[in-house]
């Protein structure tokens, strides 16, 4: 009886080590995963960030944030067409930042 008892605790232990390398493989891999994703993301911004960003982050350099926050209005539509809501709610944040410096400024 004892011996049995051994056995099935050993066969217990034995399950517990595979369910945790089971566990750490598909923590392993989603965070493969979440890597590519996010480096996917920053070449994506990088790209847009051209496309859209540049002539209103121009405008704030020149302390020009009327034009600048009309640019970023303009970029949230097509990003959403895009499905890039990321982006678009980054559009739409520094929209609302700019418009809170404006109309403190003024």
């Amino acid at each position: 009886m004892r011996r049995r008892s051994n056995v099935s605790r050993r066969e217990r232990e034995l399950l517990i080590r595979e369910a945790r390398k089971d566990r750490l493989s598909v923590i392993k891999t989603r965070g493969r995963e979440a890597l590519l994703d996010y480096e996917k993301e920053l070449k994506k911004r990088k790209a847009l960030k051209r496309i859209y960003f540049t002539e209103a982050l121009n405008h704030i350099k020149q302390h020009e944030y009327e034009e600048a926050i009309n640019l970023y209005k303009k970029s949230i539509t097509p990003l959403i067409n895009r499905h890039d809501y990321n982006l678009a709610g980054v559009s739409y944040f520094h929209n609302k930042i700019l418009l809170n410096k404006f109309q403190y400024k003024n």
